[in-house]
């Protein structure tokens, strides 16, 4: 049997005419080897004009088929969806904004015709940590849709009822992994292969799963759910309890430890989503014993930093908490420490995402000798903000001093990049370090 016989893509999109007209160029082109499988499109009935990008390449190209909902059913129900409407033998949903590199692609192909129940994409998570054979990084992996290509014969009226039923928790795709857990499925993790790099989204996950209803009959659940609840959440599809422990054992995202996760996601919890105490059920009630005391340590020493902190950060966008954070903790007296402690020394920022973008645009970074920024996102050298701007890959190859770390869980990040054998000096550039008795002054 060919491989068009075998495989279909589906691509979940809405409002995103230049990112999708990306993602198609890149399947279609000449060196894709996806270029022939059937393609759906599934439109959750945009608005912005990505049809006619859409129907540009489904009249150019036999092989696309454009789908576009009545109305807007929500990010999670269109993946469900997606899932549904599956035909072929193995299904791979993916996004409208990501990136694809086919290097490698043989591995996957030969998975689907040794016939795994789900075969990954990625050899390392969205993270760069490299993934084993273990629950913890299968479930975890799995949450970013295009990492897995299913075996749609797991796609049963059960799983289908349990995405949509998913929906509410973000991981409208997790009963199908799950199914796959508890029936001690066949997964296939690539030893090279890193087919899909997630593309960049700053947006709270409800906005963006949300984007386009009317917020003010979204329950407040929804609203300040976040990625964490919404994981440990899913977990609860996995029956069996040990390796439902087993997974959060495993559990880092970033943290070097479970501690030092719960610590972070606590602290996220508290500063952007009102201390809310049903995510902290959500998370707590799936813990065995051992993990409830690591979280209660880790929620004492947590919140005891953050006493006294305006909630009223919840009412502005992301990137005007973060400037309001950032005049909380004082941030431009802590650059000029920064500058103080490095004077003479070569600086590289890593991370270009949304914490870079407030400190470049609201604080005088002038007396800080950078050289470069490097974000995973930059696939060939470029400027950003008048800085010189490098992908990962030339990380190596520079000459810098010291790292600084522009990025949410930087801790994490540092540890991921000295594993890959590069090894520096490395300091949060924003200041994490909460005094007990500041308050908050907007």
């Amino acid at each position: 049997m060919q491989l068009n016989d075998m495989l279909e893509i589906i691509i979940v999109t809405y409002n995103r005419k230049e990112k999708i007209f990306s993602t198609l160029q890149q399947l279609l082109a000449e060196s894709s080897p996806v270029k022939s499988l059937k393609i759906t499109v599934l439109n959750n009935c945009s608005t912005d004009g990505t049809d006619k990008v859409i129907d540009t390449f489904s009249a150019k190209y036999n092989n696309i088929h454009h789908v576009i909902q009545p109305r807007n059913i929500g990010g999670c129900a269109n993946i469900a969806y997606a899932y549904e409407i599956a035909k072929m033998p193995y299904v791979w949903v993916i996004c409208d904004d990501d990136d694809f590199n086919w290097n490698h692609w043989d591995e996957i192909e030969n998975a689907i015709y040794d016939g795994y129940d789900a075969v990954f994409t990625q050899h390392k998570s969205n993270l760069g940590v490299q993934l084993h054979n273990s629950l913890a990084d299968v479930f975890y992996a799995s949450t970013f849709v295009p990492a897995c290509i299913y075996k749609t014969s797991h796609l049963t009226y059960t799983t289908v009822f349990n995405m949509y039923e998913s929906c509410s928790i973000l991981f409208s795709h997790s009963p199908i992994i799950a199914k796959i857990i508890n029936e001690d499925g066949k997964i296939f993790l690539p030893q090279k292969a890193q087919l899909v790099s997630a593309g960049k989204d700053f947006t709270s996950n409800y906005k963006r799963y949300l984007r386009g209803l009317d917020e003010k009959y979204i329950p407040v659940d929804r609203i300040y759910l976040y990625w964490t609840p919404a994981y440990f959440s899913a977990i609860s599809l996995i029956k069996n309890r040990k390796k439902q422990i087993e997974i959060i054992d495993g559990l880092r995202h970033g943290a070097n430890s479970l501690f030092d996760f719960f610590k972070a996601k606590i602290y996220v919890n508290k500063i952007f989503y009102n201390n809310y105490f049903n995510n902290y059920y959500k998370i707590f009630r799936m813990l065995s014993f051992k993990q409830k005391i690591i979280f209660i340590y880790a929620y004492m020493a947590t919140i005891g930093r953050l006493w006294g902190l305006d909630t009223r950060l919840l009412k502005l966008s992301e990137k005007s908490k973060w400037g309001a954070f950032f005049r909380y903790v004082k941030q431009q007296k802590y650059i000029d420490k920064l500058a103080k402690k490095y004077k003479g020394k070569k600086l590289l920022i890593y991370g270009a995402g949304l914490v870079f973008q407030c400190l470049v645009e609201r604080y005088d970074l002038s007396n800080l000798d950078i050289v470069a920024v490097c974000d995973k996102k930059f696939k060939e050298e470029t400027t950003v903000n008048n800085l010189r701007a490098i992908p990962v890959e030339l990380l190596e190859k520079e000459k810098f001093d010291v790292v600084f770390m522009s990025l949410k869980y930087a801790d994490g990040i540092a540890s991921d990049i000295k594993k890959a054998g590069l090894k520096f000096k490395y300091e949060v550039i924003y200041n994490n370090k909460i005094s007990f008795f500041h308050k908050l002054s907007l």
